[in-house]
């Protein structure tokens, strides 16, 4: 007679997880394909696979493209010419890009502080309008050369009198 399970426990002990099982995920993942499309193909449910595949779910895009370039490399270091030229342009890419990134201030600028009047808080309209007379400042080597012609100020009078 078999044993039963444990109280508890709940249907069939999992099955091992296979290396190749893993890449298929992984791949599957870093293509684009759904998970619910992902967990169709491996007769298993959506929750299952979340639970038993989240790394390569995760990370599969950044694991395939760190796989690839390996693969270039060892390539290139056979004396693949082409090889060697596609892995510059792409070390030459991402240098670019961490140059950009590192270069760039931040994208989005911080809200603008109340400034005390005399009688009190700034409201959150006169916040804005201040925000927005600084934001047309003239700065840096441009000046007032992106500022269409004939306009030399926003006319921000007309908006606090409303």
């Amino acid at each position: 007679m078999a044993k039963s399970p444990k109280r508890g426990s709940r249907g069939p002990a999992p099955k091992p997880i296979s290396k190749e099982q893993r890449d298929k995920v992984r791949l599957w993942a870093a293509g684009g394909i759904a998970e619910e499309q992902i967990a169709y193909l491996l007769k298993i449910s959506r929750n299952t696979l979340r639970k038993r595949y989240p790394r390569e779910l995760d990370q599969g895009n950044a694991i395939e493209r760190a796989r690839n370039l390996e693969r270039l490399q060892a390539a290139a270091d056979k004396g693949n010419v082409a090889a060697i030229k596609h892995l510059d342009a792409k070390l030459q890419a991402a240098a670019a890009q961490r140059a950009w990134t590192a270069d760039e201030p931040e994208a989005t600028p911080a809200a603008p502080a109340a400034q005390s009047t005399g009688k009190g808080k700034q409201s959150k309209k006169e916040a804005v309008v201040a925000a927005a007379e600084q934001a047309l400042q003239p700065t840096g080597d441009w000046g007032n050369d992106l500022m269409p012609e004939g306009v030399l100020a926003f006319p921000v009078a007309a908006a606090r009198k409303k």
